[in-house]
């Protein structure tokens, strides 16, 4: 509505009378596709049915109507079958007026209309509106086939302006959670997104969490009624409800389909959604979970990406979200005043479905980045292209291509990709005359399925949606004495895999994680080392590669008939004007491109495109052996008149693009006289390669003091292996052209990793551009495909970007979030998109404009990519050598004699020789340096947090001695130096994010809480302020990234948690007999020696997320991944061992405390440790993992054996953190175990029983918890609108809540400890009302800090996105 288009729905085969009727017939065979297209005819808007396929025929051009809908079908050779016309009826419901044809109709005649048919049943097209709706989900693959798209592919068919503000009138209609929240002021969709986010997460696993959910064959619609009986939260008693009504169905697959769309039906009758709303409702609520739609979306099209024995349907996402949406919202509306007696929708009514006050196009997002410079802004995007434009045309020029080498000495065939494009320039200026390169799609023509010698399953190497067409096997060579050495070496490897595997389940076991702890100096030197020293660390684990794993040689057999191969090898040839013998160079270096990394999510992506994300050295391999054959070059004479030279060899290698350096295969296959050839060429390509690694190190703000190519060969070695790297490169983020043409025309030409280079000879082809779409073609969908993810992500981030990369968290395997709960995370990280400049990419051919038109005209899929403006075209007539710009259907000449030069320009390509980026260099540089001055700040204050205290406690008095013990001070000493390890480690994961400072900053504070707890001699005022600091610093740290409602829900969460932690120490600090002069209790002496012990043993217990609160340390998991590890597996973690150690006279003689200790310990060690097993998120099953840890540490605490515990302590501490920092690495861990063990690593699939056991207990913690209370009482915290704060009264309001809810760095939290430990000897009843107060004026306050001052998602602690001076 609202928009003039022609709407056509195209059935992918023809209905038949064996059609089976029924409404899966579309959703499941994805029959049904929605394109919008342009004005009808007359003005007015159509929609059209064209049911084709064999033996179905077009209709005649329809008679268009004025704003009439019209439907049209094919009969097949006489009447119209049953499911045809039940087909049309079908799609009549979807439009008004809607209309139907008569029983029969001739073939030659269009079908006569019919009065509208009274509106059928929701239920009958709730198929196809899911269908329509989710055309603005995101189809993003997996992680394991990352590829770059277009975020709104589904809408290219629009101009590209109008595409996008059509999105986002698509976006703001209102769910009906969202009108909920209007009316009532709590937002239901909190809690129902947050269970919809855990059933999908585990349904949707490919191998992420230990125990694999059965019962996912039958649906999602039925996994979720297996499970929902295990919980008793009153809010989803609806939901129980209809769980028990799905199993007593007993659906099979294509019952649940009915069922779930019955169920869908009367969710949005019970929400009072009106038949010509439901495809806006249901994209609304879609929308608000559209990462893990678009996963259900994008599995149930592409079924091999989801998991084993899993049907995948969007319908039943959906079903579920209505029914989890719909017991929310009842249970809020009854609160705000609903009454149950009336219909819910009447209730929903009163709120508007469109918000009247959002803009969605007005409000431009900020980048996470402090990195982020120059022009990351959508407003100027049309200056900048212009000023782009102008740069790089005039860059190249109006002169003549010049002519290559008669015969070139050597050619260098590589991807299209501008990585390699800058490896290429430095090669021909090392090499001087007489070398010929040449870019193309980084597969060369051959789409393979490839299986790897490590056993593991076939992969395809190709462009998305292209089918392989040969097979490539690739074993271990057996020559020479090479059998004896590969079989030692794939038996070193698969003992060190299966090492690591074990070592990955004991951790997952409390028994087990003990075992490990007692590895503590190899856990504890590794964590310094990767941690520290990241490069000393990289050389060890490449010594033992190189020594102990190192990769066997492997060789593969030709697949391919001579013809075959030759008919494959042609286009190629062809496309580069390849045909005589002396085109081609004695040596052909024929390289693809991949990439290696330790901490890389995105791998895929920094992959070649053109191999699905793979790298592309197999493609190249293949190329090589295949051009070097002699029944293969017989063909090519003989069939194609493409003449190879007998003395021509070909090469095939791999170019890492992160580490620069390059692989050539089958050097033995290189005959005797080109060994000095090729030995001249390798140095070139060594050469060519540190000068590449150079030129890259100029945009990486922590390549300080790189000037040579040896360092610069160094430092991105460094970035490569270093598992606290975020940017191990910058992938495509300088990517803004593509140059379709002869090499000379950019030869010479600095271009700054800006452009892709794909080779195409305009003299060698026909006028029709049989070449040249051949060339176009890949390189259009793929280089539109990453530009247009880009630009979207960058001006986007928090919408179609995945976020930042500091707290993210794998799960399942297939995708990231942000923290441990929330939707899945599309698009890329920020930083990957930081020093991207957001502009649609500059298509430059070299080629006629008639030629170029010809292409255009039999390919519609290229031609709506230019003709809706998409890409920008500009074609370079090889004639005249003259410029024409498309615009608006027309190519208009560009004189660069008479083209001004815009008035303000960001860029300067100009051969004068000005830098290209040095004001975003100089930005980057001055970030650094403040970065660095912080962190020294900070390790400085961390070094003092242990000074200090030992020097003031040192001859203070104590409990039984004088002075700290040595247990304490080794203690503290230990704290420390975990603290300088994940401090070190943040400097590099958390550097250039915008919370950098704080990160730091919170991070000393978290130390300095440890050390006066370890080092003070008492319960005495340091260590309740300690004790106390923990709670504000995690609780902080925790809300840092607060954009998300479940960050400030959770950092509400523990900051609560904290605090009845603290007001249990303070009950036991003040019931000391003689507290105040400091004399000892032992023996459970004293007249409250009990009410001291328990007070200890629960303040130690909450703090370290043991029973009931097992649920804090996963919850804690949103903040960044260097302060999780700190806090969650070091430093909050433990403190309470070391509390409870260094009192054990307190405590210890009070058998009521120590049963207290042991028994919560033991039960947190077996329900976390189930628990942990059932969670897909990597972060989420750690957490739990350690909190069973922890049980059994304490459990051996209450034994007496407190030396034991605080060693173990130590060693659970380093190897647990180690696995918190590595958490971004486990997809190549768990990929490098299957290369070498296959499918030995799969999880095991949990039995029915067990696995239920499990989720009831992970029930438990999601089901009762203190955040519904705290909802209900502060849920008035939050103004309607934003508070418009500026920094200073940000800040000012900060501390002035911290100040009054007691932060232990204000003078008002002495004077309230001493106020509540006198009154706890003289009124109790007094001191505990008041402790209640405080605690409740304590939460409302700090989720009042959280929701309105310190909310990133409109506060202003950034600057925003734009020019800055």
């Amino acid at each position: 509505r609202g928009h003039d288009g022609v709407c056509c729905l195209r059935t992918a085969q023809p209905p038949n009378a064996d059609m089976p009727r029924r409404r899966s017939a579309w959703s499941l065979n994805r029959a049904l596709v929605f394109r919008v297209g342009r004005a009808a005819p007359n003005g007015g808007s159509s929609c059209t049915l064209y049911c084709g396929g064999n033996g179905w025929q077009r209709p005649q051009q329809p008679r268009e109507r004025g704003g009439v809908c019209s439907a049209w079908c094919c009969e097949r050779r006489g009447a119209m079958n049953p499911s045809a016309r039940s087909l049309l009826r079908r799609f009549s419901t979807l439009t008004k007026p809607a209309l139907l044809p008569p029983p029969a109709a001739s073939r030659a005649a269009p079908l006569a209309l019919a009065p509208p048919p009274p509106p059928p049943p929701l239920a009958d097209s709730v198929a196809a509106a899911v269908a329509a709706a989710a055309t603005l989900l995101p189809n993003q693959p997996i992680l394991e086939n990352f590829v770059h798209r277009n975020p709104l592919h589904a809408f290219e068919d629009m101009p590209f302006d109008e595409a996008v503000r059509h999105v986002h009138q698509l976006e703001a209609p209102s769910s009906p959670g969202k009108r909920a929240l209007t009316l009532s002021g709590m937002d239901p969709r909190k809690r129902s997104d947050e269970a919809i986010a855990e059933l999908s997460a585990v349904f949707l696993d490919r191998g992420a969490a230990a125990w694999g959910a059965p019962g996912r064959n039958q649906g999602f619609l039925h996994f979720f009624a297996s499970l929902e009986g295990l919980g008793w939260a009153r809010w989803r008693r609806h939901a129980r409800k209809t769980a028990r009504r799905v199993l007593a169905a007993e659906p099979g697959p294509e019952q649940s389909l009915a069922l779930a769309e019955e169920i869908v039906t009367e969710n949005l009758l019970c929400f009072g959604v009106a038949p010509d709303d439901r495809v806006s409702t249901i994209r609304a609520m879609l929308m608000e979970m559209r990462g893990w739609a678009g996963m259900f979306h994008r599995m149930e099209g592409y079924a091999h990406e989801a998991p084993a024995n899993t049907l995948v349907r969007l319908v039943d996402f959906f079903a579920v979200q209505t029914i989890l949406s719909r017991a929310s919202i009842e249970t809020l509306a009854v609160r705000a005043g609903w009454d149950r007696r009336t219909p819910l929708a009447h209730w929903l009514g009163k709120a508007p479905a469109v918000p009247s006050f959002v803009d969605a196009a007005a409000a431009p997002e900020r980048h996470p980045s402090s990195l982020a410079f120059l022009d990351q802004s959508s407003d100027r995007r049309e200056t900048l292209e212009l000023e782009f434009e102008w740069s790089l045309l005039h860059r190249l020029g109006n002169r003549p291509v010049p002519s290559p080498p008669p015969r070139p000495s050597l050619q260098l065939f590589t991807c299209i990709d501008e990585r390699s494009g800058s490896l290429r320039r430095h090669v021909e200026v090392l090499f001087g005359e007489g070398v010929d390169t040449h870019g193309i799609p980084g597969f060369f023509g051959l789409p393979i399925l490839f299986q790897a010698a490590s056993g593991l399953p076939p992969t395809v190497l190709a462009p998305d949606g292209v089918a392989p067409r040969a097979l490539l096997v690739e074993t271990v060579r057996t020559n020479g004495g090479g059998v004896a050495k590969s079989a030692a070496t794939h038996m070193a490897q698969v003992l060190f895999a299966q090492a690591a595997q074990l070592v990955e389940k004991m951790s997952f076991s409390p028994i087990g994680s003990l075992l490990l702890s007692c590895l503590l100096p190899f856990s504890l030197g590794r964590l310094v080392l990767m941690s520290a020293l990241p490069d000393a660390h990289g050389q060890l684990t490449a010594l033992l590669r190189r020594t102990v794993l190192a990769a066997p040689r492997t060789d593969f057999k030709m697949t391919l008939e001579p013809t075959t191969a030759a008919a494959m090898l042609v286009p190629i040839f062809n496309n580069l004007g390849l045909r005589d013998a002396h085109h081609f160079a004695p040596l052909c270096v024929v390289l693809g491109h991949g990439s290696t990394s330790a901490n890389n999510p995105f791998s895929a992506a920094y992959n070649c495109g053109a191999c699905s994300g793979r790298p592309g050295g197999p493609n190249a391999r293949f190329f090589a052996r295949v051009a070097n054959d002699e029944a293969v070059r017989a063909r090519l004479r003989s069939d194609h008149g493409v003449c190879v030279p007998d003395d021509t060899v070909f090469v095939g290698g791999q170019h890492d693009t992160t580490v620069d350096t390059v692989e050539l295969f089958d050097l033995d296959r290189v005959p005797a006289s080109h060994g000095s050839r090729l030995a001249t060429v390798r140095d070139v390509l060594d050469r060519a390669l540190g000068l590449n690694a150079l030129e890259r190190c100029d945009r990486f703000a922590s390549a300080r003091g790189v000037r040579t190519p040896e360092q610069a060969l160094r430092h991105v070695w460094t970035r490569a292996c270093d598992p606290a790297e975020v940017r191990p490169e910058l992938n495509h983020s300088t990517s803004a052209a593509v140059v379709v043409g002869r090499r000379g025309l950019t030869a010479g030409l600095s271009l700054n990793r800006r452009v892709f280079l794909p080779s195409y000879n305009p003299l060698f082809d026909t006028d029709e551009g049989t070449n040249l779409e051949r060339v176009m073609d890949p390189a259009l969908h793929v280089c539109c495909g990453i530009g247009l993810e880009y630009l979207f992500s960058t001006v986007s981030p928090n919408h179609h970007g995945a976020g930042t990369k500091v707290p993210l968290n794998i799960v399942g395997d297939i995708g990231v979030l942000q923290g441990t709960a929330g939707d899945l995370r599309a698009g890329l990280p920020a930083q990957m998109t930081e020093q991207h400049v957001p502009l649609r990419t500059l298509f430059i051919v070299d080629a006629p404009v008639l030629r170029i038109q010809a292409v255009l005209r039999r390919r519609e899929d290229l031609n709506r990519l230019v003709r809706n403006e998409w890409v920008r075209l500009v074609a370079r007539d090889p004639q005249t050598n003259r410029f024409f710009r498309y615009s608006r259907g027309e190519y208009v000449p560009i004189d660069l004699a008479k083209d001004a030069a815009p008035t303000e320009r960001a860029y300067d390509m100009t051969a004068a020789g000005e830098d290209f980026f040095a004001r975003q260099r100089e930005h980057m540089q001055g970030v650094t340096r403040r970065e660095e001055l912080v962190y020294r700040a900070a390790s400085a204050g961390m070094l003092m947090s242990l000074v200090v205290p030992l020097g003031i406690f040192g001859g203070g008095a104590g409990i039984e001695e004088a002075t700290t013990s040595a247990r304490d001070v080794l203690a503290a000493g230990c704290g420390t130096g975990l603290s300088l390890s994940a401090l070190a480690f943040g400097r590099r994961f958390v550097h250039g994010d915008a919370l950098f400072t704080r990160f730091a900053l919170l991070s000393v504070g978290l130390a300095a809480s440890f050390n006066m707890v370890a080092l003070a001699p008492a319960l005495t005022t340091p260590a309740l302020a300690g004790w106390s600091m923990f709670g504000f610093s995690s609780a902080l740290l925790i809300n840092l990234y607060n954009d998300r409602p479940s960050v400030c829900n959770n950092a509400t969460y523990a900051f609560a948690a904290y605090q009845v932690s603290d007001l249990a120490m303070l009950v036991a600090a003040a019931l000391c007999t003689h507290h105040a002069a400091g004399a000892a209790i032992t023996g459970g002496g004293g007249e409250h020696g009990a009410l001291v012990a328990n007070g200890l043993v629960v303040a130690a217990l909450l703090k370290s997320s043991q029973l009931p609160l097992t649920s804090l340390f996963v919850r804690s998991m949103e903040g960044p991944t260097p302060a999780s590890a700190l806090g969650y597996a070091g430093l909050s973690a433990h403190v309470g061992v070391v509390l409870l150690a260094s009192s054990m006279p307190l405590w210890f003689e009070v058998d009521a405390a120590r049963a207290v200790l042991v028994s919560v310990g033991l039960a947190t060690a077996v329900y976390s440790s189930a628990t942990a097993r059932v969670h897909a998120d990597r972060k989420g099953s750690l957490a739990k993992a350690t909190s069973a840890t922890l049980g059994v540490i304490y459990a051996i605490l209450g034994m007496g054996y407190a030396d034991e515990a605080l060693l173990l302590s130590l060693g659970h501490a380093s190897f647990r953190m180690i696995q918190i920092l590595r958490a971004p690495s486990i997809m190549a861990d768990r990929r490098n175990l299957r290369q070498v063990l296959g499918s030995r690593i799969e999880p095991n699939i949990a039995s029915q029983r067990v696995y239920r056991l499990g989720w009831a207990l992970h029930r438990f913690h999601t089901d009762f918890h203190a955040l519904g209370v705290l909802a209900v009482i502060t849920r008035h915290v939050r103004p309607a609108k934003p508070l418009v704060m500026t920094r200073n009264q940000r800040w000012a309001t900060t501390a002035g809540v911290l100040c009054l809810t007691g932060a232990p760095i204000f003078p008002l939290y002495y004077f309230k400890e001493h106020l509540l430990m006198e009154l706890l000897h003289t009124e109790p009843l007094l001191a505990v009302a008041a402790m209640a107060m405080h605690f409740g004026l304590s939460v409302g306050l700090v989720r009042f800090l959280f929701c309105n001052v310190t909310n990133l998602s409109y506060a202003g602690d950034r600057k925003p996105c734009g020019r800055s001076t």
